[in-house]
């Protein structure tokens, strides 16, 4: 952190949460937060650290720095606290916050009690350094979701995608299929590879694929995973749960044909996987786009397949694949 700090010498620092995606790079989740940590302890007395105390590490961080404290979350305590999330897939989600005296409704396009954090700590911040504080309210209504992260996008055939494609941390995909047990109707889960899970993989992808059958009717996996995913999917099949069928698609244009052939009216389709697998073509092909890139691995240094210009190039890359279906 200090090659970050160093150069910036923050007045204010919002610390979000402390998660494992880097876990595997540090000794455990005391040295990661101690890493981070740097940035709260180089504030001087006259800055101001903004902190989720709803996450006992981020919360830590309070006792590591002279300067002012503005905790945010749902916590009593919180300066900046939320009262109530409610969900309304998929339009947005509405969120309850008080802010000293005054409570604030807040109608927001954001899915899933997780996102709320993001709105907190920009309420928080808000707080601080902005006035008057409706004004930044107002923007936050109209803010819409980073492109692949937890995005809703209106489909073709009338169907609604969660587009979810642009980390795949295994904690990401719990709070996403956590949301989805909340969403009414029929439920399909396109979903690729995990974010580097901590070692030994497995356990995380059979946990994935255990809790995906509680909320999915049908599951398609692609590409490697495959493996990785259908020992448990297949146990889920022979029980009594609300999964009845599991497709793998070893490429993306097969899973383009086969989330087109099962996907209908008023369906949700939740798209999971590793930004560098690109899954992103599959719900901009379900827009009507035409998507023939079938690469597997992407060389191109572009942010997300928006912004490719091979976005609508219709020629596609000859691939082959065999196609399996349990």
């Amino acid at each position: 952190m200090l090659d970050y700090i160093r150069p910036l010498r923050p007045d204010t620092v919002v610390v979000t949460c402390i998660g494992e995606e880097h876990l595997v790079s540090f000794r455990g989740i005391e040295h990661l937060r101690a890493e981070k940590s740097i940035a709260v302890q180089s504030l001087s007395a006259s800055g101001t650290a903004i902190l989720n105390t709803d996450d006992p590490n981020v919360e830590w961080m309070s006792s590591q720095t002279s300067a002012r404290v503005v905790r945010y979350g749902f916590d009593p305590s919180a300066d900046i606290r939320g009262l109530s999330w409610q969900e309304n897939w998929p339009r947005g989600g509405c969120l309850k916050v008080s802010v000293g005296e005054d409570d604030h409704v807040l109608d927001t396009h954001f899915h899933g009690q997780k996102s709320t954090y993001s709105l907190l700590a920009a309420v928080a911040t808000a707080s601080v350094l902005l006035k008057p504080r409706t004004a930044s309210l107002a923007r936050l209504s109209q803010l819409k979701p980073t492109l692949g992260r937890m995005q809703q996008m209106p489909l073709q055939n009338g169907a609604w995608c969660l587009r979810d494609d642009y980390k795949s941390t295994h904690q990401t995909v719990f709070a996403s299929l956590d949301f989805l047990s909340h969403v009414s109707g029929r439920i399909i889960i396109v979903l690729g590879g995990l974010d580097s899970p901590p070692s030994p993989q497995r356990p995380y992808y059979r946990k994935v694929a255990e809790q995906a059958s509680q909320v999915a009717d049908e599951i398609i996996i692609v590409g490697r995973t495959w493996s990785f995913y259908s020992p448990e999917l297949r146990r889920q099949l022979k029980r009594e749960s609300r999964l009845t069928n599991v497709v793998h698609a070893p490429s993306i244009p097969a899973a383009i044909n086969e989330t087109r052939a099962r996907l209908k009216p008023n369906d949700t389709l939740w798209v999971k996987g590793r930004k560098s697998e690109h899954l992103a073509r599959i719900p901009l092909a379900l827009q009507g786009n035409p998507v023939g890139c079938a690469v597997e691995f992407c060389r191109l240094h572009i942010q997300n397949c928006d912004d490719c210009k091979l976005l609508n190039i219709a020629t596609p890359v000859a691939v082959s694949y065999t196609h399996l279906t349990l």
